[in-house]
């Protein structure tokens, strides 16, 4: 990263604009940008309760994903599900009594080419879950570079927030 910034100050450029100019505005790579939040947003599932109640909501998630599935639509605000993929160790499934358990977590995706999606999974390391969002924009150009990513921030966040209250989380 060092060099990175170090040769970008050589061309002029802060880190942040050789970013912008080389990576996002290169159109075989594109701007994506990311969100995360944790479930809860603070600490973790404590006890029998909050370990129950992690099942229930990753029970919620699944029942979206066989929807989809099947035929049927969902969607979390504005982007339409295509898609979901499971992922799934077996490692987990006697301490959580679920065959199956969706212990890599579940992908949903938004739209064609697989670049769009979120994923709920639960945490490797605390009684949590974890919302992963991707998006990918299109028709980014240097003059609307700034205001995609913003966009696309929001939406981001909305699809989690659409995710959370179809799943009983508010």
């Amino acid at each position: 990263l060092t060099e990175v910034a170090a040769y970008a100050r050589s061309q002029g450029l802060t880190l942040l604009e050789f970013i912008d100019r080389k990576i996002y505005l290169d159109p075989q790579v594109g701007l994506f940008v990311n969100y995360y939040e944790p479930e809860p947003y603070w600490g973790q599932y404590e006890g029998v309760t909050g370990l129950s109640r992690k099942i229930e909501i990753l029970r919620q998630a699944e029942q979206l994903a066989r929807k989809v599935a099947s035929g049927g639509s969902v969607k979390f605000g504005e982007q339409k599900v295509t898609r979901v993929e499971t992922y799934r160790t077996g490692k987990y499934d006697q301490i959580h009594r679920w065959e199956g358990f969706p212990d890599e977590g579940l992908r949903y995706f938004f739209g064609e080419g697989g670049m769009n999606y979120l994923t709920v999974r639960p945490s490797g390391t605390s009684q949590c879950l974890r919302l992963h969002i991707q998006l990918k924009a299109e028709e980014v150009n240097e003059d609307n570079l700034l205001a995609r990513k913003k966009e696309l921030y929001e939406i981001g966040k909305a699809t989690i927030k659409a995710f959370r209250e179809m799943v009983g989380l508010k």
